[in-house]
């Protein structure tokens, strides 16, 4: 959940111009939203759906600190994982890449470099997934070949 709310967050970021951590911080106010709906849903007995709804509440709100973290580190290293983007998806300028694939590409490569913290096989599986269900019917191929080649270089740097 956490990749996917960084992900929301970096795409609204990139159409808005706004800063990531600043988008964020919208999706946590708009989760507390939720919690409003579960006080009407619980006054209008409706369990099955207040059910759903906290549960949404609840991942958003234990997402926020991965989210935050992935977040940070795109910003501090948005340089180098766009040199890297660059560098293994020529065919494709940067700002020419979907939002959706563009920023599945700089989570799974900050975590994968950077961060350390996610094997690498996980977070590639998770960047082919968040692309199957956000970005078009491609996406998954195209970001999965990316992920590929640069986790094959950094490997052959090492």
């Amino acid at each position: 959940m956490a990749r996917v709310i960084a992900l929301q967050a970096l795409f609204e970021a990139d159409k808005r111009t706004h800063k990531p951590i600043d988008v964020l911080q919208g999706i946590l106010d708009e989760s507390a939203v939720l919690e409003d709906a579960v006080s009407y849903l619980q006054r209008m007995s409706e369990p099955r759906a207040i059910d759903a709804v906290e549960k949404v509440s609840k991942n958003i709100k234990m997402s926020e600190p991965y989210s935050r973290e992935i977040l940070e580190g795109i910003s501090e290293n948005l340089e180098k994982i766009d040199a890297l983007i660059r560098t293994y998806a020529r065919e494709f300028p940067i700002q020419q890449l979907s939002a959706v694939d563009r920023n599945v590409l700089r989570v799974a490569i900050w975590e994968t470099l950077f961060d350390n913290k996610t094997p690498s096989k996980v977070a590639i599986n998770e960047a082919v997934e968040i692309a199957r269900t956000f970005g078009t019917e491609a996406s998954s191929r195209f970001v999965n070949g990316v992920l590929g080649s640069v986790l094959a270089a950094s490997a052959a740097d090492k």
